[in-house]
């Protein structure tokens, strides 16, 4: 026909043919552009089958010898049968289907808008058989990411303790080291803890360590020599009866030397100081001092401890004065501080002093204890049972090394006494909002001092 095409085969309908020729149009636009119109050709109404087809062929004369005759044609008409003309024409439609299926195939793809793929050269076996593999990866469903586990980083923590210089035990073992230390690399989670120092009950407890982070754990030890009596530590609002022995005549107020005094009208007949050596009132913080030091320094330290021979911790220390054990450096026996030595004596004069662990263990046992806020300040109103006096000794912390620690929670009030059987060691009242109990700690610490006169 005019479109190139060969004869349809008989039996080839009408709108088969139409489809065919318009699938088969050299311009695109007037092929069917979806499926919709391609299956809209095929539906329309079919015209009758086609009548067989004839076709003419043309007989050459036999060549004879003899005269030459005019040259004639001999036409037979012979029928086409449909079999032998498909089978002839076979290639041809097998061209003619393939074209319509890719015409098909573009239909689909452009519908779907599936970009083709575009090949400028033949694909060699081995690419093909690679590109069939990643196609075929590409198929599979797309498996979830793997979740990686949040990476475990371990944790640390800061023991202290009062008195400092106890043994750390972690989860039963020894780490070898002593309070105050940062114990590291320890496993997240909760771990055992265990304290033991000479002279002190042992503290058990725990502590639980988060992913990177640093916990804290402060106690403070029980002194064996000495335990706690709850019932006079405990914080008591109510005042107790006045005893009948303390003098009335005698004056409850004075000054020495520009300090106030006040008499709590204690058996010792001791007066005690309104306020710390190096403040100018009662809620002032003052000064700190290292035992038997008496100018505070702005760092506290073994290595420039005034006593000290050699050694930088608690267990190798050894000293030159006030020493009672042979493995410590030179034995005097003294247990108690000199007048050149003592804080309250050098800074006020007069006769002032520090007070002994005897006479704090009197402050403690014969006056109620009320932790509250004077001038803004945390601390304890100390009062007499006996004449209803005060004082108010605020919870001025105390310096570790270069920093002060504690300051508005803890109160640490040296005395002149040292411990008899560790001489590192010297005795203090200790005390926080909840209980206030007698304790001995490090001579190198820096501590607040509260003079008393007699």
């Amino acid at each position: 026909n005019e479109d190139g095409l060969p004869p349809f085969p008989t039996g080839v309908s009408k709108n088969l043919q139409i489809a065919i020729e318009k699938a088969m149009s050299p311009r695109r636009k007037d092929r069917p552009q979806t499926i919709e119109s391609f299956l809209a050709l095929l539906d329309a109404k079919e015209s009758p089958s086609a009548p067989i087809v004839f076709e003419e062929t043309v007989i050459p004369p036999k060549s004879n010898p003899g005269p030459k005759k005019p040259e004639s044609k001999l036409v037979q008409k012979t029928p086409i049968i449909p079999g032998e003309k498909k089978k002839s024409k076979a290639w041809l439609w097998a061209l003619i289907v393939g074209t319509v299926v890719a015409a098909l195939i573009s239909v689909i793809v452009r519908e779907a808008g599936i970009k083709p793929l575009e090949i400028d050269e033949p694909t060699p076996l081995a690419d093909t058989i690679a590109v069939a593999s990643s196609v075929d990866q590409s198929l599979k469903p797309a498996s979830k990411p793997e979740t990686k586990p949040e990476p475990v980083v371990p944790g640390s923590v800061k023991v202290s303790s009062t008195p400092s210089g106890a043994t750390i035990w972690l989860d039963g073992k020894n780490t070898k080291k002593t309070t105050p230390e940062i114990i590291e690399d320890i496993t997240p989670g909760k771990h055992s803890v265990k304290l033991i120092l000479e002279g002190y009950n042992d503290y058990s407890g725990s502590i639980t360590i988060t992913s990177g982070k640093r916990a804290e754990l402060e106690q403070t030890l029980i002194d064996k020599e000495k335990p706690v009596d709850a019932e006079k530590a405990a914080v008591v609002e109510k005042p107790a009866p006045v005893e009948k022995w303390a003098p009335a005549e005698k004056s409850t107020t004075g000054s020495i030397n520009g300090h106030e005094w006040v008499d709590l009208g204690l058996q010792s007949g001791l007066k005690w100081a309104t306020c710390n050596v190096g403040s100018s009132s009662p809620s002032d913080y003052g000064s700190y001092f290292a035992w038997g030091e008496i100018r505070p320094k702005s760092e506290y330290t073994w290595e420039n401890y005034k006593f000290r021979v050699i050694g930088d911790s608690w267990d190798n220390v050894s000293f030159n004065k006030y020493n009672m054990a042979s493995d410590r450096g030179t034995v005097d026996n003294k247990k108690k501080l000199e007048i050149s030595d003592d804080a309250a004596r050098q800074n006020w004069g007069g006769s002032w002093r520090m007070p002994t662990d005897a006479e704090m263990t009197e402050l403690r046992e014969k006056c109620i204890w009320t932790w509250t806020t004077q001038d803004g300040i945390n601390g304890y109103k100390v009062t007499s049972k006996i004449n209803g006096n005060s004082i108010f000794l605020p919870a001025a912390g105390r310096w570790l090394e270069n920093s002060l620690r504690d300051a508005g929670s803890h109160g640490y009030y040296r005395s002149s006494s040292l411990s008899l059987t560790l001489s590192h060691f010297a005795w203090f009242i200790d005390f926080n909002s909840v209980i206030v109990f007698r304790q001995r700690d490090c001579r190198s610490f820096g501590f607040s001092v509260r003079p008393v006169t007699e």
